[in-house]
């Protein structure tokens, strides 16, 4: 499942300069369907830990422990260190 939280994130969905539209559509086409999938359970309604996935938004304003996202800035991404699982503290899903 990383491979494809990777490829959607590393695809252009949060590269600076992306046009908004552009990447609004991709999330719902792409990201979205995902994140449904997998995260929703606990970041959908309930924002556990202060952050939703449910919308572009909100991922990119994120959670208590920041941004889920840095656009254009793959590395610094929580939501990409969360489901690569290279925190063991913020390994997700669990």
């Amino acid at each position: 499942m990383c491979w494809k939280w990777t490829c959607f994130v590393s695809a252009g969905l949060f590269a600076s300069g992306a046009w908004a539209d552009e990447r609004q559509e991709f999330f719902e086409r792409k990201v979205r369907p995902v994140l449904s999938t997998h995260c929703y359970e606990c970041h959908g309604h309930k924002a556990k830990g202060g952050l939703k996935l449910d919308s572009l938004q909100a991922v990119l304003k994120g959670g208590d422990s920041g941004p889920a996202v840095v656009p254009g800035k793959l590395g610094r991404s929580l939501l990409v260190k969360a489901v690569r699982r290279l925190d063991k503290d913020l390994a997700m899903p669990p």
